[in-house]
């Protein structure tokens, strides 16, 4: 089944979404709980949708370069980015914030994990290897389960390799290395204020737009906005299609026109909040013609 909202994608973006969702095809998931074991699936799904395409040439680097950007300042300015795994399974479908851990924060494993094999490896190995190898267990009626794939991990790395996977599930922050993508790319540190939306994405995504789950005290219930307000226009908000991040981009001031008492009224407020550390992966200078990880 396809199906498609409010968001606009360009070709890159449509061609990695795509990518992820034939991953998932010979990936799967794993046995258990689809909610408790989704880091697995949607984790491998975002870190190939990413690699596959650009070791063949098919996407160009400034397009992953952006996807991955996306994709780890989603992990980072998660306010669930320290929650352990097994309370964002349980609250997985209370909200966007929470469905989008397994994404982002399973990109994030893998990508670390992908490099940690690299590198004790000498680049003889990487995490190909042991998805092959769980696949293989999976054709061959093994058990196809967190199990196997902590004795994978046990193996190829040793109880590093477990400690990395369960530190992961107690939401510890991952800081994949610098050239955990590549080597045409390098990691920056910076620190910039968390987007408080202070509404649900669906405000702006759902027609007809009306402003929707208002979370008390947040700048936009300070504006003065109400749930149900009908949205007759808007500034500061990007329609965007995303799996691992939001589906709106929203600027550090947004202005809603919306009806009060059959008005058109000015509603404006700040999305800034706490202040976080996060990581980006930036193109070096240079040629782009060979970048794979």
């Amino acid at each position: 089944m396809l199906e498609f909202g409010q968001g606009r994608m360009d070709d890159a973006s449509r061609q990695l979404m795509f990518t992820h969702e034939m991953i998932h095809h010979f990936i799967g998931q794993l046995n258990g709980d689809s909610s408790a074991v989704a880091w697995y699936g949607e984790g491998l799904a975002e870190f190939y949708k990413l690699r596959l395409p650009l070791d063949a040439g098919l996407v160009h680097v400034h397009d992953i370069g952006r996807e991955i950007n996306y994709m780890t300042s989603t992990y980072y300015a998660s306010s669930l980015i320290a929650t352990p795994y097994d309370e964002i399974a349980k609250a997985r479908w209370d909200g966007s914030d929470a469905q989008g851990i397994p994404y982002s924060r399973g990109f994030m494993y893998f990508a670390d994990l992908n490099e940690n094999i690299r590198t004790k490896s000498q680049g003889k190995r990487s995490l190909d290897n042991l998805v092959l190898a769980m696949l293989e267990r999976k054709r061959s009626g093994q058990s196809y389960d967190e199990t196997a794939w902590r004795a994978l991990v046990l193996k190829e790395l040793g109880q590093s390799g477990v400690d990395s996977l369960d530190q992961m599930l107690q939401g510890q922050m991952i800081v994949p290395e610098s050239n955990a993508f590549g080597s045409c790319f390098e990691r920056h540190r910076l620190t910039r204020s968390r987007t408080d939306l202070g509404m649900s994405e669906d405000s702006f995504l759902m027609t007809p737009y009306k402003v929707t789950q208002i979370v008390p005290g947040s700048a936009a219930g300070k504006s003065g906005l109400q749930n149900n307000d009908a949205i007759i226009s808007y500034t500061g908000i990007r329609e965007r299609i995303a799996h691992s991040a939001s589906n709106v981009v929203a600027d550090s001031v947004v202005n809603i026109v919306a009806l009060r008492d059959g008005k058109p009224t000015l509603f404006s407020f700040s999305t800034e909040s706490a202040m976080i550390t996060e990581y980006i992966w930036a193109l070096k200078p240079g040629s782009h013609d060979k970048c794979a990880f």
